[in-house]
């Protein structure tokens, strides 16, 4: 999940920890990063406030 990623220091404006996406879909962490090893979003997208 991690290949290619980048460390950051802290996140953007409009981005999110994993926890935090989970929180605000109302999901556990888990179901979060199963979406994204499955390929059904890009991590980028994962909490963003579209």
């Amino acid at each position: 999940m991690l290949d290619g990623a980048t460390p950051v220091k802290a996140a953007a404006d409009g981005q999110v920890t994993i926890p935090q996406a989970a929180h605000r879909a109302f999901c556990m962490s888990e179901h979060i990063v199963r979406l994204v090893l499955d390929g059904m979003t890009p991590i980028t997208t994962i909490g963003s406030s579209m």
